[in-house]
């Protein structure tokens, strides 16, 4: 068997796949990268109050990520099988059950919003900056949501240039809007805007998602790229698959609401050294996202890709699959590294001139990235958990690190050594190494090559 040829033909697949989700991944994460660098132009204290949200905000996309994990397993095992009938049921499901869960996240949030930012700061200009920025954006969480699926759908049937095309306009649509509804003057043209504030930003992202939704769900429902929904589909619940979507996504969800709520408590340790150190987390945190977005590109294409083969019963190829994911994310995540540690201070001037952020973030670069390759790696063989539906071991390796091992680091260092803020930052690549060590425990231990979801 020539393996040459077919590592050739599986990277071109995944190439296939992935380049086009590389480019929507990139270009929704530049939604709130555009907002975050218009935000720093406001003040250091709105730039703060936006962090402070965002941190809180993604705890809740746990109920996002509960069908959407599943819904990748499910589409794309059906589509490799040629069961179009359930595939088309699972892509309505998968809609309707997100705008549900949306719908049940804003409501939550909402409610809590509040005390949840108190204990972030006191500094009443803070907080009413991330609740000026926030609340609008509770609202619509359920159109969010619902764009997340319609991608996902298109993805998981083999077309990944359909979400890019739309994303592609929902972003500069929303590059447009941003300065025209956050300044009195626009900069660099000088017309007169809105002058909304971060209040503006929140509402040209909403209003960007709510085009994605449109032209998304226009595509869908007249059947433009042979992926057909029904409303009569989306109105009725189907129990089976929806047990599937809510079991098979259970880990997955756990694993993201665990990572995100690490991450709001993390923040209250770094809240300790004041609001410059919550602004550096910030920015540092935007922009590895940004970095991420190739890497979830491969992922989405590598997991599709594998689901497919998992679907026709080719394992062995399936795991090859993942192998190249895993080489591809790391030279990717390996060269951003590099330029992150060269250009660290250019990095940072995008989004304040402020010395002391500047400095601080500078100092810390290096701590935080070093170390991103191994957990680059890591994902990228996780695409054969994704694809198969054996979803466990991603709840696992995150965890683990996070909460028994860079979580006490942190608060050790915080409040019991009483050590200044660079100290927390040498917890990531303990988080890193720990990581890889039980992603390819699992991988190596081959229980995802017979999980079934698909029946």
């Amino acid at each position: 068997m020539d393996y040459k040829k077919i590592d050739k033909k599986l990277t071109k697949n995944i190439w296939n796949l992935a380049y086009p989700s590389m480019i929507s991944f990139l270009l929704e994460t530049l939604y709130d990268l555009v907002d975050m660098i218009w935000i720093g132009k406001i003040s250091k204290t709105a730039l703060a109050g936006v962090t402070i949200f965002t941190t809180v905000f993604w705890l809740f996309t746990f109920f996002n990520e509960l069908i959407g994990a599943s819904s990748v397993s499910l589409i794309s095992q059906y589509h490799g099988k040629k069961d179009y009938d359930r595939t088309r049921i699972v892509s309505e499901q998968t809609i309707s059950f997100k705008i549900i869960m949306g719908i049940l996240s804003g409501f939550l949030l909402f409610i809590f919003l509040k005390p949840i930012l108190g204990l972030y700061s006191k500094n009443p200009d803070t907080i009413k900056c991330a609740m000026d920025y926030g609340y609008l954006r509770i609202f619509f969480i359920p159109f969010m949501f619902a764009s997340y699926s319609i991608n996902t759908i298109f993805r998981c049937h083999g077309d990944s240039k359909t979400p890019m095309q739309i994303m592609t306009i929902a972003t500069i649509f929303n590059i447009i809007l941003d300065p025209i509804l956050m300044f009195e003057k626009v900069p660099f043209i000088g017309i007169k805007g809105f002058n909304l504030g971060v209040f503006g930003a929140a509402l040209a992202t909403v209003l960007s998602t709510i085009l994605t939704v449109i032209i998304g769900g226009y595509f869908l429902y007249s059947n433009k790229n042979n992926i057909k929904v029904s409303l009569k589909g989306l109105l009725k619940m189907n129990r089976d698959i929806d047990k599937k979507l809510l079991t098979i996504g259970f880990p997955s969800a756990v694993e993201n609401f665990t990572r995100s709520l690490f991450l709001a408590v993390l923040m209250k340790f770094i809240a300790h050294y004041g609001d410059a150190e919550i602004t550096v987390i910030g920015i540092i945190s935007k922009l590895m996202m940004f970095a991420f977005m190739p890497l979830e590109g491969f992922m989405m294409g590598g997991s599709v890709v594998v689901g497919h083969l998992i679907g026709e019963k080719n394992i062995d190829y399936a795991k090859r699959a993942a192998d190249i994911s895993a080489r591809l994310n790391a030279y990717i995540m390996s060269v951003f590294t590099f330029l992150f540690i060269i250009f660290s201070k250019q990095a940072f001037m995008l989004f304040s001139h402020d010395q002391n952020i500047l400095n601080i973030g500078v100092s810390i670069a290096p701590y935080v990235s070093i170390s991103l390759p191994l957990e680059a790696y890591s994902l990228g063989k996780s695409v054969a958990f994704m694809g198969s539906g054996y979803t466990k071991p991603l709840l696992i390796a995150t965890l683990v690190p996070q909460w028994l091992i860079q979580l006490p680091f942190a608060a050790f260092v915080t409040y019991g050594l009483n050590l200044p803020f660079k100290f927390i930052t040498f917890s990531y690549p303990l988080y890193d190494l720990t990581f890889l060590i039980i992603i390819l425990y699992f991988y190596k231990k081959d229980t995802w090559k017979t999980n079934k979801v698909t029946y």
